[in-house]
């Protein structure tokens, strides 16, 4: 486990405009907006959103959530990422690389391996990327993928965020 490596790491909430462009830059397309139906069908609706992006990946998503509150962000984090992915290792469901914590105002789960998971890990098999959460913005930037071109990509996007990845 990368623990130690990546708690030394430290990150910081973005905003919009930085997501949009290193979305830009890395894959030279703008990630559009979620709509409001959109969150009603995904269960997302209980949540105070100020913002949302998304840009599918050919094999994976990138998505920015700006909350109105920290509480709720960490609430999102924990219910829809963080519990089904501790879940995950607890059942022996992934293979790989890992990191994870939860504290204070931040959490993250990064990760290279294979998963068979529920939720939203069920649609992963081969993760690479990884699960942010800093005040009250949430990134999500993982593939499903392990072509060396698509882990070069999502390298490049991490680091135009300013994340660290797996």
């Amino acid at each position: 486990m990368m623990a130690s490596l990546v708690a030394c790491k430290s990150f910081k909430a973005i905003d919009d405009k930085a997501f949009e462009d290193a979305v830009d830059e890395v894959y030279g397309e703008e990630p559009r907006e979620y709509t409001e139906d959109m969150f009603e069908y995904a269960g997302y609706d209980e949540y105070d959103l100020d913002c949302n992006y998304y840009y599918y990946l050919d094999d994976g998503i990138l998505e920015y959530y700006e909350f109105d509150d920290e509480e709720g962000a960490r609430e999102f984090f924990e219910d829809y990422y963080y519990d089904e992915f501790e879940d995950m290792i607890e059942d022996d469901d992934f293979e790989g690389s890992r990191s994870s914590g939860l504290s204070g105002s931040r959490g993250y789960i990064i990760v290279n391996g294979e998963c068979d998971g529920s939720e939203f890990w069920a649609e992963i098999d081969e993760a690479y990327g990884g699960i942010y959460w800093v005040d009250n913005i949430v990134v999500v930037a993982m593939m499903d993928s392990d072509k060396k071109s698509d882990i070069k990509d999502m390298d490049a996007f991490l680091d135009a965020i300013g994340y660290p990845a797996p």
